[in-house]
């Protein structure tokens, strides 16, 4: 079985917390939950465990969209190399992500 998106466990997580804050017993939910997500019931009961430990809602993440550019061959080295020492297992879209976020926040005067 596939593993749910980041964006899929937020959506879920955060409709098991709304279930719990509506007083609904934990059986319940869980069927609600599954059905409305098309999930097993055991794994509602999982994501109705992790709501029962969140105080607030999870924020959900953004879609993630593919956006190529060209770039010389050197400086794909370098960001790659960075990628690698600044970034978790060294996930090169997160690092460019990164500085793309913080130039264009530079550049309109946002922190």
């Amino acid at each position: 079985m596939k593993r749910a998106s980041a964006i899929q466990h937020s959506r879920r997580l955060n409709h098991a917390l709304r279930l719990l804050r509506q007083a609904a017993p934990a059986p319940g939910a869980a069927r609600r939950l599954a059905r409305a997500h098309g999930i097993g019931e055991r794994q509602a009961y999982r994501y109705i465990a992790l709501a029962k430990k969140q105080a607030a809602p999870v924020p959900v993440p953004e879609a993630r969209a593919v956006f190529s550019v060209k770039l010389p061959g050197g400086l794909v080295a370098r960001v790659r190399r960075a990628a690698r020492r600044g970034s978790r297992r060294g996930a090169v879209s997160e690092w460019v992500a990164g500085a793309l976020q913080a130039a264009l926040s530079a550049k309109s005067g946002h922190a």
